[in-house]
């Protein structure tokens, strides 16, 4: 970790490649003792697109379906920016979804997710992975324990080497006008 001052660390490309790909190995091995195929790779985005697409190509997923959440400052629950799980064509009863976010901060965009992935796959099995979490988080579905999740400090903010950190402190999507198309 790099520390950037007032409380910033970035998760530099060497970091990140060591913590995916030792995510990759756990959630692979994961999926094959539990004779698992993951039918969707869903990205939280934006923090989770890169780890997510990471992810899917080193594990040979082609299908994503990314939920696109922004919890807006002074707001208690996270808006819906996109959800394009609700138009899948599944016929299984139970798929398997990949959920991926790069972090884990508050839990409330994850529990989001999974309310989503529910309302429209109440069967189904949800799987969460992520880079980096806070312990107070919690995580809110089945969730295997990477080795590889940093768990940040409560008194300490994460960014990755794709962040700007200008936008981490003055983000522009803290704009209501920003944030709709």
């Amino acid at each position: 970790m790099f520390d950037l001052g007032d409380g910033w660390k970035l998760m530099g490309d060497e970091e990140f490649r060591k913590n995916i790909g030792v995510l990759q190995d756990e959630v692979r091995g994961f999926l094959e003792s539990k004779d698992l195929r993951i039918d969707y790779v869903v990205p939280i985005l934006r923090s989770g697109a890169v780890p997510a697409t990471y992810l899917a190509n080193q594990l040979g997923i082609v299908k994503m379906a990314p939920i696109q959440l922004k919890l807006v400052k002074g707001e208690n629950e996270p808006r819906v920016l996109l959800n394009s799980l609700s138009h899948l064509l599944i016929e299984k009863k139970n798929p398997v979804f990949l959920v991926v976010d790069g972090l884990n901060g508050r839990g409330k965009t994850a529990k989001k997710a999974v309310e989503i992935i529910r309302h429209d796959f109440p069967e189904a099995v949800i799987i969460f992975a992520v880079l980096a979490f806070r312990k107070s988080a919690g995580v809110p579905v089945y969730f295997f324990q990477q080795k590889s999740a940093y768990e940040i400090p409560e008194d300490e903010q994460l960014m990755f080497t794709w962040e700007v950190l200008e936008q981490q402190i003055n983000h522009p999507d803290d704009l209501l006008e920003n944030i709709y198309y």
